[in-house]
């Protein structure tokens, strides 16, 4: 697609193609896959060899995350330069239009850098609100409301595997339909957590692994939350639980499950902190019990 100027400004999330979002948010997430592709090439045959990094209390952050970003924000401000941004490593970019885009550039990083194979970047396009609405809804750093999601993007470079969904349109993997699984029991299917290391996560978890034990097929624990929730979305897990994430590590990910047809919680108990249940329909309601009675 060609320009003859700068793309027209809109005002309101209506006039929004939601077709041209889901594609930049498409390209955009390649783009970084592509990234991570290349630094696998170029470091030969110890492709996980330990990189250039930066040392954080139970996490990591490596040159890698910052080249992610870069692809990134490349192909979402040559399409969209009035929109904002919400980025993991740039943090937060005003816009002049009601549109936010929200961004893990490599989420998994942790597990990059210990040559674990599961980690994702994820795009994210959500609208804006004016004014603070009296709802709970997440209130952005410059005083604006997060508004409805519009087009999401999750990419797994290792596998090639493409999750999208765009507002009202459904969610793809590779171009195909996303179905999440029917059960209607958790023996029937394997339960994801995320094990965070912060207190508010630890203690829920404390409560709740030896019922979710005790009760699903299987619990495991994969280390990247985008690509663990998407997992949700393409039926091979049931659900997926972690208290004390980050916006930008489940806003791609939670349209993609809800738009495949499972159930999604997103609930913001802090500033910026929040607690997401998703799950397949017919067993919500039994995860979220189990939750909430960890939890209260």
């Amino acid at each position: 697609m060609t320009h003859a100027g700068p793309p027209r400004a809109l005002e309101s999330v209506a006039q929004v193609d939601t077709a041209l979002l889901v594609h930049a948010a498409q390209d955009a997430a390649a783009a970084a896959g592509s990234r991570v592709r290349r630094e696998l090439r170029e470091r030969g045959a110890d492709p996980y060899a330990p990189a250039e990094h930066r040392a954080l209390e139970h996490d990591v952050k490596l040159a890698l995350d910052l080249h992610c970003e870069g692809e990134i924000l490349r192909v979402v401000r040559g399409r969209f330069p009035r929109h904002a941004v919400l980025s993991e490593e740039a943090g937060f970019h005003p816009g002049s239009e009601p549109f936010v885009w929200i961004v893990d550039p490599l989420d998994g990083t942790v597990n990059f850098h210990h040559g674990i194979p599961f980690f994702c970047s994820s795009v994210a396009c959500y609208g804006i609100q004016s004014n603070p609405g009296d709802d709970g809804s997440h209130v952005l750093p410059d005083g604006r409301t997060l508004g409805v999601p519009l087009a999401g993007a999750v990419y797994d470079p290792l596998r090639e595997e493409m999750f999208l969904a765009a507002a009202g349109s459904g969610a793809s993997i590779n171009g195909a339909r996303l179905r999440p699984p029917g059960a209607r029991r958790l023996d029937e299917v394997v339960v994801a957590v995320s094990m965070g290391a912060r207190e508010e996560s630890i203690s829920m978890l404390g409560r709740a692994l030896p019922i979710l034990i005790g009760t699903a097929r299987k619990v495991r624990s994969f280390g990247s939350t985008a690509l663990d929730l998407v997992q949700v979305a393409a039926g091979r897990v049931g659900a997926f639980i972690q208290v004390g994430t980050n916006l930008w590590d489940i806003a791609a990910a939670a349209l993609i499950v809800q738009s495949a047809g499972a159930r999604v919680e997103l609930r913001e108990y802090a500033p910026g902190r929040f607690r997401v249940i998703a799950a397949a329909a017919g067993i919500f309601s039994e995860v979220a019990g189990i939750v909430e009675g960890t939890t209260a």
